[in-house]
């Protein structure tokens, strides 16, 4: 339990704890210290929007792989660069746009194989859910669930100060009731949101 943060509505408070915590998640674990490169992937979306936040709040240096539609928003987010990456393949994208493989990878959007040359050797690949990377020879790979913090009390205040910081960004696409849950669903199915779903009794 913590206190709702002084910025937020009830219905943007709600979409912090999953999406934030796993965002926190990662970029605890992606290894990267203060001033590394972090490449982080879906960076529009609802967990890499808050990646993208929480690794520049933590002192971490940003490239994002985002749509072109989406470059103006995510660079709001804090990125230092923005990079677009139409057919998964990160490393290539970063090539292109001059950068060297990044310390770590956070890969929101799960393009899997993509993702292996934009991590230098002894880097780390951390994915919020499971994905075949293929061979990545003297990298790290972690597959993160929040489960990990879900009993993470600091974590969860880490973040509420934050959002009373104006260092993350809250997005509600829709506020919905209950008996629309199967909408709600159909609508994260299809993809291309921007900011969360929220089911308010």
């Amino acid at each position: 339990v913590v206190r709702v943060p002084r910025r937020a509505t009830l219905a943007e408070a709600a979409t912090v704890p999953m999406n934030g915590l796993t965002s926190q998640l990662a970029v605890d674990r992606c290894g990267a210290g203060a001033g590394d490169t972090v490449v982080v992937t879906g960076a529009a979306g609802a967990v890499g929007g808050y990646v993208v936040e929480l690794a520049v709040a933590a002192g971490l240096r940003v490239v994002a792989a985002a749509g072109e539609a989406d470059h103006d928003l995510v660079r709001g987010f804090g990125a230092d660069d923005v990079v677009a990456a139409p057919d998964g393949d990160v490393a290539t994208a970063l090539r292109a746009a001059g950068h060297e493989p990044a310390a770590a990878v956070i890969d929101a959007a799960l393009l899997g194989e993509g993702c292996v040359g934009a991590v230098r050797p002894g880097g780390r690949i951390v994915a919020v859910r499971k994905v075949n990377y293929g061979p990545a020879p003297g990298r790290a790979i972690e597959h993160i669930s929040v489960r990990a913090y879900g009993t993470n009390h600091a974590a969860l205040a880490l973040l509420a100060s934050h959002v009373d910081a104006g260092k993350l960004t809250l997005r509600v696409a829709r506020v919905l009731p209950p008996d629309r849950a199967g909408e709600a669903h159909r609508l994260l199915a299809a993809g291309g949101l921007r900011g969360r779903l929220v089911l308010a009794w």
